[in-house]
């Protein structure tokens, strides 16, 4: 997972896609998937309180983002 992500990331963080930043989410007792967002560089923004409805109950999702060092604003923005 952690070599299909940082191939991923790598796009969309290049000069072509030019992201801002990238966000993703996990469910906190997600232990390994936090891990692996981490050892990606994403860091932890928020707690999304019943964000998502899963397995018959509302469940909450940690936000966490990577920003792009790289980003520069377009021409003419």
């Amino acid at each position: 997972m952690h070599e299909t992500l940082s191939a991923g990331i790598e796009e969309m963080l290049s000069p072509r896609a030019n992201l801002h930043r990238i966000q993703a989410t996990c469910r906190p007792e997600n232990l390994r998937s936090g891990a692996v967002l981490a050892r990606l560089g994403f860091h932890q923004e928020g707690l999304a309180k019943d964000n998502l409805f899963i397995d018959g109950a509302w469940r909450d999702q940690e936000l966490t983002a990577l920003p792009n060092p790289m980003f520069s604003e377009p021409p003419g923005r």
